[in-house]
């Protein structure tokens, strides 16, 4: 066995099982609970708190465990409810506007489609339901505008910046300041007049950063103008409010 991976194991299971959690334990306390020296444990510790396994109590800088621990392990459950709480609103969505609608989960890099409701129109817009492109799309730039300062970097470095996918940002500074913009108006619009199709995103905020979820409707161009798009956006927004008042309800 690893030693170091035994002792980060046994780290957590000591916070884990300690009562009461919510006060946690000292550094010198785990270091001495555990039968290691204190520069040992701390840089134990430290890891753990970068990983998000742990966390630093506020006032008394003693360590207990994170949100994300109770997750371990639970992400796949957590997805299902996700489906679930998502399929009623998106179903309504379609119905409403008779169009076709997704939800979408980021992972690993790679968008993946969870629910979708086609339009029943003759006329309509087909959308992908899984890609590992993010650049062209507005549920994908929507995903990025979701990443943490770490991943997103991390995404950077393996894709690259966008080349010619996404106009107006070919540099990293131009990529934050559009990102930051995705953030601010809470959706992303793309019309592309070249295939007559149009998009339309928003993000399902509130939940767990495992959970990077967004909302997506794509339409022919010749049906959406400026009132309807707002119409579809206010809605998009209110849908994934409910999305995440069900899943922390859950």
């Amino acid at each position: 066995m690893i030693q170091s991976l035994e002792r980060a194991f046994s780290i957590l299971q000591l916070l884990d099982r300690h009562e009461p959690a919510d006060e946690g334990l000292g550094a010198q306390d785990i270091a001495t609970q555990m039968g290691l020296k204190f520069p040992t444990a701390h840089s134990f510790l430290k890891s753990l708190v970068e990983l998000g396994y742990l966390e630093r109590v506020p006032g008394t800088g003693k360590y207990r465990v994170a949100a994300r621990l109770a997750r371990l392990g639970n992400r796949q459950s957590r997805i299902r409810n996700l489906e679930s709480a998502a399929t009623h609103e998106i179903e309504a969505l379609a119905e409403r506007f008779h169009e076709t609608v997704s939800l979408s989960l980021e992972t690993d890099f790679h968008r993946r489609g969870l629910v979708l409701a086609e339009s029943t129109q003759e006329l309509r817009v087909v959308q992908r339901q899984g890609d590992s492109a993010f650049y062209p799309y507005p549920v994908g730039r929507m995903h990025l505008s979701r990443l943490s300062p770490q991943r997103l970097e991390a995404f950077v470095a393996e894709r690259g910046l966008p080349t010619g996918e996404w106009p107006g940002v070919t540099t990293r500074a131009e990529l934050a300041a559009a990102l930051e913009r995705i953030r601010q108006t809470g959706s992303e619009v793309k019309r592309n007049e070249a295939i007559g199709a149009a998009a339309i995103a928003v993000p399902v905020l509130g939940l767990e950063e495992e959970l990077n979820a967004a909302l997506c409707l794509v339409l022919p161009l010749l049906r959406l103008d400026e009132a309807k798009c707002r119409e579809i956006i206010v809605a998009l927004q209110e849908s994934a409010q409910r999305i995440t008042t069900a899943m922390q309800e859950g």
